[in-house]
């Protein structure tokens, strides 16, 4: 369920920018050893929501760092002033998170579908001239459409402790392409720790076919290594409308609920 991509080989350029402290955990983890199950509620939850007082806070906050980062979401190249300004929202964001403990919630809190808004993680260098990604502002072989994460309900099975997830990627080649990578994944609640899940990438997929042909195997291995999410992801802040997640790498996602025409949120 992390976003995007794991620690970065040692040779690469995909980085994330002003990285926080090492996780608390102190190193990345095998996703799925061998471990006791966490319990999760499945009825209905009381899960916290935020005082209308708070929650104008938080809308200005959003706000702010979407302003700051624009509709590249911090993927390329950003203003080092900018970033690290709206990644002292998220933090201020991060200190008003109602809900410490969101895996004892998971189904009613983080399993739905959700939109990138911010990440931290930038794509240069070799492997984004290789890509010939562009950003919005400038025609490219290949550009970045939206970004979305669904994560789908635990199963009420007892026996069962990991979900699934997918990334999805929006993607226009030539000007004129357009198609999605897609990014299957396995999530299991870490049982030591209330606010992480461990992932493991299960399968990848580009459609349409004509897009495989346009970008060729190279473009293609390379892709599936910028966006392996496996590793873990520390929930660090979720409410009825946003999540903040930061991964084993510490890369940081800022991420909004997609909620649908005719909802109450």
């Amino acid at each position: 369920m992390a976003f995007l991509v794991p620690c970065a080989p040692r040779h690469g350029r995909v980085r994330a920018a002003n990285r926080p402290p090492p996780p608390r955990s102190g190193g990345r983890r095998a996703p799925f050893a061998t471990r006791c199950r966490l319990e999760t509620h499945q009825a209905p939850a009381p899960w916290s929501r935020l005082s209308p007082e708070l929650r104008q806070q938080r809308d200005a906050l959003a706000r702010q760092v979407e302003e700051l980062v624009g509709v590249d979401r911090g993927i390329f190249a950003m203003d080092g002033d900018d970033r690290r300004a709206a990644e002292k929202a998220l933090a201020q964001l991060e200190a008003l998170n109602p809900n410490r403990e969101p895996l004892l919630y998971l189904n009613e809190l983080v399993a739905d579908r959700w939109r990138l808004l911010y990440t931290n993680l930038t794509i240069v260098g070799r492997r984004r001239a290789l890509l010939n990604l562009s950003p919005s502002s400038r025609f490219g072989f290949a550009m970045l459409g939206e970004l979305y994460q669904v994560v789908h309900p635990l199963p009420t099975d007892s026996s069962v402790n990991s979900g699934r997830s997918e990334n999805i990627v929006e993607l226009v080649v030539l000007g004129t392409h357009h198609g999605t990578y897609r990014v299957d994944a396995d999530y299991s609640p870490d049982p030591a720790d209330r606010a992480r899940v461990l992932v493991q990438r299960t399968g990848t997929t580009l459609r349409p076919e004509s897009l495989v042909e346009l970008l060729g195997n190279e473009r293609r291995q390379l892709i599936d290594q910028i966006f392996d999410p496996t590793g873990y992801l520390d929930i660090t802040y979720v409410d009825e409308l946003y999540r903040i997640g930061r991964d084993s790498c510490g890369h940081l996602f800022f991420m909004k609920r997609v909620v649908e025409a005719g909802s109450s949120e």
